[in-house]
């Protein structure tokens, strides 16, 4: 399960990044526009735009919007993590729903990875107000597997955090890597998401001095 693997240390310090399986360094990356550079091209630094054709974009709430905010700045350092774009989901009250359909290859050992950044107007050290969870979903939006973040994810850096969790267990699946996000009326929590990568390899091959894996 997902979330019963990873929830426990799901937040891995700023400047590092959390452990992946070896073989993926060779992997297949299997989503499209995971940095968010496709679509149409942002006007400003910070303005609203629609998303590449392999991502679906949902909105709900008195604040959400029908096309998602693409972050970045024009004084020469750009707010994504890398590239010159990066998605920033609504402010609240509003909830939003960031998904692609991808098929995981039978037999794959399979990486999501994704780059986050949190920072929140929210005063509690306690309770997780606005959250943003994400999913190994089935083809209907019905969560598989999940694990959530929140406004208690906020560093005082509010700096660029990589995430990996393991979704071999969904090998041999259609599902949807699938971002829901939710804010309530007050104290805005910024959710800041670049980067994403769903990474598969072959997990019956080892290489050694006498083998050589090949993907395809």
């Amino acid at each position: 399960n997902l979330h019963n693997a990873l929830s426990a240390g799901h937040v891995s310090p700023p400047s590092s990044e959390n452990s992946e399986r070896a073989p993926l360094a060779t992997g297949t990356e299997l989503l499209s526009d995971g940095g968010f550079e496709v679509g149409s091209s942002p006007s400003g630094a910070y303005t609203f735009t629609t998303v590449s054709s392999a991502w679906t974009w949902q909105y709900g709430g008195s604040s959400g919007t029908s096309n998602p905010r693409y972050y970045s700045v024009s004084s020469g350092t750009s707010a994504a993590h890398t590239g010159n774009w990066c998605l920033y989901f609504d402010l609240g009250p509003s909830t939003n729903r960031l998904y692609q359909t991808v098929s995981i290859p039978s037999g794959a050992a399979a990486t999501l990875s994704f780059w986050l950044k949190v920072g929140t107007f929210e005063t509690t050290t306690s309770v997780a107000y606005d959250t943003l969870k994400v999913s190994i979903a089935d083809t209907s939006g019905v969560a598989l597997g999940s694990i959530t973040y929140s406004n208690l994810d906020a560093n005082s850096g509010f700096s660029w955090v990589k995430h990996s969790l393991d979704v071999s267990a969904y090998a041999g699946r259609t599902v949807r890597v699938q971002f829901d996000a939710f804010q309530d009326s007050t104290g805005n929590t910024i959710f800041l998401l670049d980067d994403v990568s769903l990474s598969a390899s072959s997990a019956s091959c080892v290489e050694d001095a006498y083998t050589m894996c090949l993907v395809n």
